[in-house]
């Protein structure tokens, strides 16, 4: 260490990655084998970006298309989360266009882009090894079905800017200028506007910053002080900027219900016992995607307590794990995309298991040779997972990916009609969804009658269901669309046994009296494509299924 530079926060001792087990010495063979990785990646995403949105990334879509048109969040759609993602996406489409192409090759960037910062921080601070091995296995589970890596979802960006913020701030701690860790501060700022989760993460690395500061420089109160204000000057300054911006659109109080008020309910609904199931559930899927990636993390937990790391990396890690864990908690709904936010603790634990493990392994046969045999296994885990997810990584079809994916829900079918929509309205027109399937609307490119893009909070068994089921029929009715659609889909709805049913009553008979149906979509029992049938053919129609979808257009 120079003189005069501070102790740095986490990084492995000078002769520990000099000895650390390798296959290549060079670095720049690592930097090859990271972009095998990355070329990897890309050819997987690459053949999904014409893969159809799901409701998330519709959310998410519509909305980045209404802040392209010039509307402010919570203007013309409401959701309980920070429109942070919705940001990025309007971003994606103005650089690669409005369509799921261009959504899906911001993506596959955007997550090129972790992959690389991941690498990049771990080699700093834990070695060469630890890194590509951590760089891969983020790249590999990220891609994966058991994580809903196909979509972009608000978890992927959440990441981003916390492996970007940690490691903008762990090397800000070993510098002496303060200036430098606003930037560290905003990144993870950034990261609580992609989704609210993100907080846990800002909450963690301030926890570190006073850990470095207190425990390890010893320095005065007032210099910590003085730091930690420009580190929580740059955490704070996107909320602010959030909050500033809801102020002056007028849209404040919308905002802070839906992301406090209703968001706080939403986030307590759930039993310990569903909780649990709902875990249990989702951790099971996980089983069949890269298993043998995903259980190289607890070894690596192990082996990172056994093994000659230093004390703060221990705890650094550890924390890290533990906090990655408790930011899926909140809500007890534990879906499958929620997973994301841990990745990147296991990943680098996953790095830890074989770097480690190599290193004992040489040491208990006294071989040079031995420390090879981590690696060999940890490639072999790699290829067994890509050999058993080869039809999804490289085979089906789109169609077949989503359905695969997400069931009988209207996914593909949600193009055919929006642009039976986009061809039968004007731009000005409004168009009503009476359900949860905003992506038609993003794909229909036209305005929505209601901000109520979904529809779970009106079946929810919370204080707020039957006044937002009258707030979405008085806006419909107010607007008088000229196209509504109303989904007859159980996922679209989730309806529960104490879910108040007036919003049904009312598309009922407010459908018969205004408007005329014009077509209906049906998925088969076998979830075939949907079985569409417009105008006169209607007549064909049976009827024998749960899942259905009809447009109405508005009499003249």
């Amino acid at each position: 260490m120079s003189k005069g530079k501070r102790q740095p926060f986490i990084i492995q001792k000078e002769e520990q990655v000099k000895s650390e087990t390798r296959v290549f010495s060079s670095s720049t063979m690592y930097w090859c084998l990271l972009a095998i990785v990355l070329l990897f990646v890309a050819a997987v995403r690459f053949r999904l970006l014409s893969l159809s949105l799901e409701r998330d990334e519709g959310e998410y879509a519509f909305i980045g298309q209404l802040l392209l048109k010039g509307y402010a969040p919570f203007e013309n759609a409401y959701n309980m989360k920070f429109p942070g993602t919705s940001m990025m996406y309007a971003l994606f489409m103005l650089v690669f266009g409005e369509t799921q192409q261009g959504i899906h090759t911001g993506f596959l960037i955007m997550n090129a882009g972790t992959i690389v910062l991941l690498f990049t921080a771990v080699k700093r601070f834990l070695g060469k090894q630890v890194a590509i091995v951590a760089a891969t296995t983020f790249a590999l589970i990220a891609v994966s079905p058991a994580v809903m890596g196909s979509a972009a979802h608000a978890t992927h960006f959440v990441m981003l800017f916390v492996v970007a913020g940690f490691y903008q701030l762990l090397l800000s701690l070993e510098g002496k200028k303060q200036w430098k860790l606003l930037p560290a501060g905003f990144l993870l700022g950034l990261s609580i506007l992609m989704k609210q989760s993100g907080v846990f993460f800002a909450a963690f690395g301030g926890f570190v910053f006073l850990y470095d500061q207190l425990i390890i420089q010893k320095i005065s109160w007032k210099k910590w002080m003085a730091s930690g204000t420009v580190f929580a000057t740059g955490i704070i300054l996107p909320v602010a900027g959030l909050f500033l911006w809801m102020l002056l659109a007028g849209t404040f109080d919308r905002f802070w219900f839906w992301t406090v008020t209703y968001g706080s309910k939403y986030a307590s609904a759930e039993s310990l016992s569903r909780g649990f199931t709902n875990l249990k559930t989702n951790l099971d899927g996980l089983q069949h995607d890269f298993i043998f990636l995903w259980l190289l993390a607890p070894l690596g937990l192990i082996l990172l307590w056994i093994d000659a790391y230093a004390t703060r990396i221990k705890l650094f890690l550890t924390a890290f794990l533990l906090i990655s864990v408790l930011s899926v908690f909140p809500g007890l709904y534990f879906r499958q995309h929620y997973f994301v936010l841990f990745i990147p603790s296991f990943s680098i634990l996953a790095g830890i298991a074989i770097a480690a493990g190599g290193r004992l392994l040489s040491e208990k046969f006294k071989s040079a040779s031995a420390k090879r045999i981590a690696p060999g296994i940890y490639i072999i885990a790699c290829l067994a997972g890509i050999v058993q997810l080869f039809p999804y990584l490289f085979e089906k079809n789109m169609f077949t990916v989503s359905r695969s994916l997400y069931g009988a829900n209207p996914f593909p079918e949600s193009i055919t009609i929006a642009r039976y929509i986009k061809s039968n309205t004007n731009e000005n027109d409004r168009v009503a969804i009476v359900g949860s399937e905003p992506q038609i609307y993003f794909y229909a490119d036209r305005l929505s009658a209601t901000g109520y893009i979904y529809t779970y909070s009106l079946m929810e068994d919370q204080l707020y269901n039957v006044s937002m089921q009258d707030e979405m029929i008085g806006e419909i009715e107010a607007a008088k669309p000229e196209v509504l659609v109303f989904c007859r889909i159980p996922q679209s709805w989730v309806v529960r046994d104490r879910s108040p049913q007036k919003i049904f009553d009312w598309v009922s008979s407010y459908s018969a009296v205004y408007y005329e149906p014009v077509g209906v979509m049906e998925i088969p029992a076998d979830y075939g494509p949907g079985n569409f049938y417009w105008n006169e053919q209607m007549s064909n129609f049976n009827g024998t299924s749960d899942r259905q979808v009809y447009i109405f257009k508005r009499r003249k």
